[in-house]
């Protein structure tokens, strides 16, 4: 009976510890006009068109790695303004706004960066 138990339990805490709790993210990779990833770059997220305008009240800031990825997590479920920039490479006209994210989910972009 004892072996039963301890086997449950030991179960139980296996699932529960496999369980993820998911939040609102966006994974953004981002590339060149050539369709390399770009490293190093400059993102970020604004909640509003004014904000993205004027550089003020950003979300968050994260730099790519190596591959081009840059992930924003624990947001809400709606559109974001996005800056990307590199020294003179930067993705405006392209890709400023993302959809509506998902809620609790893993959401994905590519945005291009160009002089």
């Amino acid at each position: 009976m004892k072996k039963v138990v301890s086997i449950g339990i030991l179960t139980l805490a296996l699932g529960l510890m496999s369980f993820q709790f998911f939040s609102t993210s966006i994974k953004i990779m981002v590339l060149n006009n050539l369709g390399k990833e770009e490293e190093g770059v400059r993102v970020r997220l604004y909640k509003t068109e004014e904000d993205y305008k004027t550089e003020k009240n950003k979300i968050d800031e994260h730099y790519t790695d190596r591959k081009g990825n840059v992930t924003f997590k624990n947001l809400e479920p709606i559109p974001y303004y996005i800056n990307a920039v590199k020294e003179n490479k930067t993705n405006a006209g392209n890709a400023e706004l993302s959809d509506s994210l998902k809620k609790d989910m893993l959401n994905k972009m590519k945005i291009i960066i160009s002089e």
